[in-house]
């Protein structure tokens, strides 16, 4: 069984969130980690307990629709072995080839309630990097490309 850590990230600080309620989430106590640095607590988590998976939920896109580009890049970039499942809530994120990123904000309607309603995620401890899944569409549109050409 694999523990995935979770940090919710509030204005580039680690928060302690409490039942949903994000009106009163505090930094964390800097008894447990010394800073409340996302970077720093996850080097430290990394170093104790060496995770492959570690879930950020980056609050200020979730509330206010403004992604934390810069810190989630300089995580990504700081520790590329880590899986990062990155909650940013219900946006479309689009990465673009010069390096910005473009968040839009996803409109909610009856059937997206739905879903939130009734949406489960099971994890299956089955790893399977972004890298190996677009691998196997550019094999699969080769060959196919063979077949046609």
């Amino acid at each position: 069984m694999d523990i995935i850590p979770v940090l919710d990230i509030l204005n580039n600080k680690v928060v302690k969130a409490v039942k949903g309620n994000r009106d009163v989430y505090q930094p964390i106590n800097k008894q447990l980690y010394n800073t409340t640095d996302p970077r720093d607590i996850i080097y430290l988590i990394v170093k104790k307990f060496k995770p492959s998976i570690i879930y950020i939920a980056d609050l200020n896109a979730i509330i206010d629709n403004n992604v934390s580009h810069e810190l989630i890049e300089l995580i990504l970039k700081k520790f590329p072995k880590i899986q990062f499942w990155i909650d940013s809530g219900l946006n479309k994120i689009k990465f673009n080839k010069n390096g910005s990123i473009k968040v839009k904000k996803i409109k909610q309607n009856n059937n997206l309630k739905k879903l939130e309603k009734n949406l489960l995620l099971i994890y299956t401890s089955i790893n399977r990097t972004a890298h190996e899944i677009a691998s196997s569409y550019v094999n699969n549109l080769t060959k196919s490309k063979k077949k046609y050409s």
